[in-house]
């Protein structure tokens, strides 16, 4: 079933593409001129400038979360740990 919806999509999306490149009219309007009409509708604008403001915010998160500073606490425990492992791999091969 996800197939073929995936499917379905992927045929609109094509035929998208084509009718906007060939200029094709669907009464009366080509593709452009929906989209233009659909652009400067006010709360279409509104609308992305909230998905502009969510994005940023989530990505500001995700940057936060992925820094690249590991605190000295954390650095300790990370080697203790290489040298436990360390440790245990040497006995086990004797």
């Amino acid at each position: 079933m996800f197939r073929l919806l995936r499917l379905i999509l992927l045929i609109v999306v094509i035929a998208v593409a084509v009718f906007a490149v060939t200029g094709y009219k669907i009464n009366g309007k080509t593709i452009q001129d929906y989209y233009h009409s659909l652009s400067e509708n006010k709360e279409v604008k509104e609308g992305m400038k909230d998905l502009r403001v969510l994005v940023g915010e989530a990505m500001k998160a995700v940057g936060e979360e992925m820094s690249d500073t590991i605190s000295d606490e954390d650095r300790e425990k990370m080697e203790d740990l290489v040298k436990k492992e360390l440790e245990e791999g040497k006995k086990v091969k004797k």
